[in-house]
């Protein structure tokens, strides 16, 4: 679900109303909110949001629903005799609470125009109180670089319920410039990008062809302004001056098109250097693919040398591939991992990386003992978290467990603690194959892998990779600790000895994006993942029918994996608010794998690109509205 802000009307009463009424949301309601509510109760709320001056109070709609209101998000003035002081506040309706909702309704209302009395002040204040457990509003504050004031106990809540509880202050302040605007002034850092748009937004899985449209990105965080059809008012009045900044520029409807940057969910960095051979071995065994070539190839970037090496051609390789975002696991070597994180800023490529751990069932000479994996893990993240690039949304830690067969109880243990200390995703491989699966059992688990990883406090807020093996039951279990899995079609041909079920995945509701999968899968490529996708679909559902096509892989590279990643506030389309990870396509000439005949619609040329499209097609990709390799 895409959401979107906007200022309350008239016609919005019934709608507010009946979000207002919802069964359970009563005890959650803002303090004065009158319990049932009535239109005319609706009424007159609208008329004080859209009168005040010192207040603003906005609608949380859904885009492909925008009549539909989700909830409401308010900055209030506060009691305070300082009237730069503004209290953050909202609610969402039950059945459509969620934290990226949250996070992302909270990012759009800082960067929307302030009060009127606010206007002239170059930086105001934003309180926010939170209750003691209520995690899903601390973390949504946390990500919009809220921090933490003070714990204040037996707080008077609310006056009219007379409700005294524990709950947190957090704050933050709010820089004029985090505001968008309409049109560019001077001083300001802003650039354009004028052409054909290709994006997924809805809940659905349609791609929206948006043909000559401009966006308006600001270059200091790369995020996206304003983004409106060329014809628009606001766009002709930018595009009839010569001196507009152009980022780029490219509007021929028979060849040029842009789409969101590819998010690959799962890369073993270390494995680049054997992509492309070592696909004749099962996964498991004394000859198999880890032990044969995947354990000797990571065991040797202990060598920092090398693994600058290697780390600086994956990250450019997947660049040059479209790939703005990859999610990786390292090797247990931590001044390695550090390395690929030093070599993703240096390219600018956004990512989330693991030191990987294990300490048991693995080669003499490329294993952990318990505390070195636990203690080098944490070292790992504080040292990520802090660095700007963290703070920007640009590099995560992750705390990344290899597999099951892998580590002993106690690291699991150790690792969930880690994860929940200091609020990391977490990625591992999850029933993956049959041996992987067959050697869980004999380690003496009677659980699955999924019920394993929830023991031990890893389940929540991550990603897994392949899935292959889990039940209908697994996956339930898996969305309801918000992990997503990370397909990847290429090396689940090869080692899962099977394929992942898309439409009971979307049947149960656990969030999907695609991944390479390298080096288990051989291409660098996030195209050749949703052709492979679009492939094994077919072959799995034959007889049932029902394959997935271009259009639900391309949002499975983009949106899905956005979603999967926990990603979907900054990136994954082309929302405003989010951040500019895009490439641009240009299939002029057919110097690559697209010919265009007259008589193709822009859905045709698209398909086409999707479909036969590569690198020789591309003409740039930008992350954070910068360009990169």
């Amino acid at each position: 679900m895409i959401t979107s802000l906007r200022l309350l009307t008239k016609e919005d009463v019934t709608s507010l109303a009946d979000a207002a009424n919802f069964p359970s949301i009563g005890e959650t309601l803002r303090n004065g909110f009158p319990y049932p509510y009535t239109v005319q109760h609706a009424e007159s709320f609208i008329d004080i949001a859209s009168s005040s001056d010192t207040d603003l109070i906005l609608a949380i709609v859904d885009t492909s629903s925008p009549t539909t209101i989700l909830g409401i998000i308010s900055l209030n003035q506060t009691k305070l005799n300082d009237p730069s002081v503004m209290e953050l506040g909202y609610w969402l309706s039950p059945p459509y609470w969620n934290q990226k909702i949250i996070t992302t309704s909270i990012s759009q209302i800082l960067r929307h125009e302030p009060p009127p009395h606010l206007r002239s002040q170059k930086m105001f204040r934003v309180e926010a109180l939170v209750q003691l457990d209520n995690l899903n509003s601390a973390k949504a504050l946390l990500k919009n670089d809220f921090k933490r004031d003070a714990l204040l106990r037996h707080h008077n809540y609310s006056v009219k319920e007379q409700r005294r509880l524990d709950c947190h202050l957090f704050s933050r302040n709010v820089s004029r410039s985090d505001s968008p605007v309409s049109t560019p002034k001077q001083g300001q850092n802003l650039a354009y990008v004028r052409g054909n748009f290709v994006h997924v937004n809805g809940p659905a899985a349609d791609i929206e062809i948006l043909m000559d449209h401009l966006m308006q990105i600001d270059l200091t965080t790369g995020t996206i302004e304003k983004f409106e059809p060329a014809s628009s008012a606001w766009a002709q009045t930018l595009t009839s001056k010569p001196s507009i900044p152009y980022l780029y520029k490219s509007i021929n409807p028979a060849s040029d098109f842009i789409t969101p940057g590819f998010i690959d969910c799962h890369v073993h960095a270390p494995q680049y250097s054997f992509a492309g051979t070592a696909t004749d071995r099962p996964l498991m065994g004394d000859d198999g693919w880890l032990a044969s070539y995947t354990f000797p190839s990571e065991r040797q970037l202990s060598d920092p040398r090398l693994a600058a090496k290697v780390y600086e051609k994956v990250v450019k390789r997947l660049l040059r591939e479209g790939t703005t975002t990859a999610c990786y696991f390292a090797t247990i070597h931590l001044e390695a991992s550090l390395i690929l994180a030093d070599m993703t800023e240096k390219y600018n490529q956004r990512a989330l990386i693991g030191k990987v751990c294990m300490d048991q069932n693995s080669p003499s000479d490329y294993i952990e003992t318990t505390e070195e994996s636990l203690s080098q893990t944490e070292a790992f993240i504080t040292e990520v978290q802090g660095r700007d690039s963290f703070k920007a949304g640009n590099l995560y830690p992750v705390v990344t467990p290899r597999f099951i067969p892998t580590c002993s109880k106690e690291l699991l243990s150790g690792l969930g603690r880690l994860a929940e200390k200091y609020d990391a995703r977490v990625q591992s491989h999850i029933s993956e194959s049959i041996d992987e699966v067959a050697f869980v059992k004999a380690l003496g688990y009677e659980e699955t892998d999924a019920e394993i990883f929830r023991r031990h406090s890893l389940l929540r807020n991550s990603v897994m990779a392949h899935a292959v093996w889990c039940s209908r039951e697994d996956l339930a279990l898996m969305k309801a600790h918000n992990s997503g899995i990370a397909c990847c079609p290429l090396s689940n041909v090869y080692f899962a000895s099977g394929i992942l079920d898309l439409n009971v995945c979307q049947e149960v509701g656990v969030n999907v994006g695609l991944g390479t999968g390298i080096s288990g899968g051989y291409s660098p490529s996030m195209m050749n993942s949703q052709r492979t996708a679009v492939v094994t679909s077919r072959v799995a559902n034959f007889s049932k029918g029902n394959p997935i096509d271009y259009k639900r892989a391309f949002f499975l590279a983009t949106l899905g994996s956005a979603r999967t990643l926990q990603l979907e506030h900054l990136v994954g389309n082309f929302a405003v608010g989010k951040r500019f990870d895009a490439v641009c396509w240009s299939v002029e000439g057919g110097g690559g794998g697209v010919d265009v005949f007259e008589g193709d619609t822009s859905e045709d040329i698209v398909q086409k690109i999707l479909t036969n499209g590569g690198r020789e097609d591309i003409a740039r990709v930008y992350v954070n509205g910068k360009e990169c390799v």
